[in-house]
């Protein structure tokens, strides 16, 4: 009775100006003990959930995983129906033997279900596919943290608020509920990682983009000042066909509040919601861009009797920003033969690798040819 009593309520506040969808759906009780008027309210709001999921799943991609169905079921289970309703009306209802069933043509707000999606982390719409990886970092701790060392954590207000512009923005944002360690493992438990590991985490989500960054968060003021929370959101944005960087930018927030705790979620949110419209235009452009066209360049590497230094350095070699599908060609006693696929020339590639600090070796470059690159992996004195 209770949660009927809420929806009428709340569909006497709903916006008319939101875009709707009508939706048919039934529902069915038992009758217990003959209590026919029980079952029949049972039936009704069991129709109600229904259409509220009919809608919901109509608004996910293709083919919806498990986890986002849970999900789904799981939102509705947290009694956020009374604001995703403008109204309904029962088209047919009545007692079958043991059971009251009814029929309803509900009119369900649209905006309002995709912002509830977003903010739960469930990709809606179907536009570019985006994954999001912002890191919060808040007075007082040394690391920040993040959700790809425990994809069932909530609460990262910067990324919620991000997602959910750019979902009103014509972009799905995906979703990280279900997500296995083994997925994550390019960034599993990296706080801040390479953009080749972010790369390689959205090509096997299905990503097209990708947009990692840090929100640094500090407190300001003095005894004669009001104390206030800065923010700082250095967000890169990453193409994932053809490993390509395609631009940084930095937004920062400002909020004035006695209440530290709260003056912090409004900066997270100002972050993601600030910087969404330009993000969003710096990824239009891109799509007009050409993919940036990549080579196969063959490395000889001396020096991998050593197998730590080896180790090292094809880890950090496929890390790299612009490196793809590193092959291992050949393996002698003190000599490997690796080819990649590389954005860029060679020259290129090698100063990347010799500017790179190995600690127990250094990367000397001995020859660079069209195609190919000989180096050697030597112990620093």
């Amino acid at each position: 009775m209770v949660i009927l009593v809420i929806l009428m309520v709340a569909m006497g506040q709903a916006v008319a100006e939101s875009p709707v969808r009508t939706v048919e759906a039934t529902g069915m009780a038992k009758i217990l003990g003959n209590n026919v008027a029980e079952a029949k309210e049972t039936a009704l709001q069991c129709a109600i959930l229904a259409a509220l999921e009919k809608a919901a799943l109509e608004l996910l991609p293709k083919d919806p995983s498990v986890s986002a169905f849970q999900a789904v079921g799981a939102l509705f289970a947290a009694n956020r129906m009374p604001t995703l309703l403008q109204g309904y009306k029962v088209t047919a209802e009545g007692r079958f033997g043991e059971y009251y069933r009814t029929a309803v043509q509900a009119t369900i707000l649209i905006d309002p279900l995709k912002n509830v999606l977003s903010e739960s982390g469930i990709s809606v719409g179907s536009g570019p596919p985006v994954l999001i990886l912002i890191a919060e970092k808040f007075p007082g701790y040394d690391k920040p943290f993040f959700w790809w060392g425990n994809p069932s954590s909530a609460g990262f207000l910067c990324e919620e608020a991000l997602g959910s512009s750019l979902t009103h923005l014509g972009f799905r944002p995906l979703s990280r509920q279900g997500l296995s360690e083994s997925v994550l493992a390019p960034v599993w438990m990296i706080p801040e990682p390479e953009g080749a590991r972010a790369i390689q985490l959205g090509a096997a989500l299905g990503a097209e983009f990708v947009l990692l960054g840090t929100a640094t968060l500090m407190e300001e003021g003095s005894q004669d000042q009001a104390p206030s929370v800065k923010g700082l959101l250095k967000l890169r944005l990453l193409r994932v066909k053809g490993s390509e960087e395609i631009a940084t930018i930095v937004q920062t927030a400002v909020v004035s509040q006695a209440d530290t705790g709260a003056a912090i979620d409004r900066v997270l949110r100002m972050l993601g919601t600030q910087v969404a419209e330009e993000a969003a235009a710096t990824l239009n452009a891109a799509k007009e861009k050409p993919i940036p066209k990549s080579n196969l360049i063959e490395i000889t590497i001396e020096g991998t009797a050593k197998i730590r230094f080896y180790a090292q350095f094809k880890q950090t070699l496929s890390g790299l920003q612009g490196v793809r599908n590193l092959i291992v060609k050949e393996m002698k006693p003190d000599t490997a033969i690796v080819v990649v696929d590389y954005q860029g020339s060679g020259q290129q590639l090698a100063d990347t690798l010799t500017s790179r600090t190995f600690g127990a070796f250094s990367v000397v470059v001995q020859e660079i040819s069209t195609g190919r690159i000989h180096l050697a992996l030597v112990p620093n004195p």
